[in-house]
């Protein structure tokens, strides 16, 4: 099998490279955004190379943070987590929850890592959850985002590893 080297030249596309034979293609996210993760990749050489791209339209970016889950409706505390990851639009986290419902809306706090050290408080809708692993949700109203969490991102450096090549 094959490596595969992944460039992305803009938000929206990529171009895979096969490393053995050096042929290419060049992908947009609207031709993968809907094929189940990881999908096959078949070179021109007849390697056929299982491949995980990011579908999100903003980078997480990596952080360690320690945060607070809370239901959305009546605010009953549920425990600490771990924020391992950040963007604007969403959060992933490490999850102690047994009863982590994917689709249902929680509330999360987290204080920010910044001179300020700003409270961060959003609902999230969870989109994936597994005990004891990497959960990721989405703000319910990223538009809304405060101000200072858009601020504190700017300032961190972003991962250059936007995808994950599956074994």
């Amino acid at each position: 099998m094959a490596a595969l080297e992944v460039k992305w030249t803009d938000s929206d596309s990529c171009s895979i490279l096969c490393t053995r034979c050096g042929k290419g293609i060049h992908l947009r996210r609207d031709d993968y955004q809907y094929l189940p993760n990881p999908f096959k990749i078949k070179c021109g050489c007849g390697d056929i190379t299982p491949l995980e791209l990011e579908r999100r339209r903003e980078v997480r970016t990596p952080v360690e943070l320690t945060g607070t889950l809370y239901t959305a409706i009546t605010h009953e505390f549920l425990g600490t987590l771990q924020i391992i990851d950040l963007s604007s639009q969403g959060v992933g986290f490490i999850t102690p929850f047994p009863d982590l419902k994917v689709g249902e809306t929680y509330t999360i706090t987290f204080v920010l890592d910044d001179a300020e050290r700003t409270c961060i408080e959003e609902d999230i809708v969870v989109w994936h959850a597994h005990i004891g692993h990497i959960a990721g949700a989405e703000f319910v109203t990223p538009e809304l985002d405060p101000f200072a969490l858009d601020v504190y991102l700017m300032t961190l450096p972003v991962s250059s590893h936007q995808f994950e090549e599956s074994a």
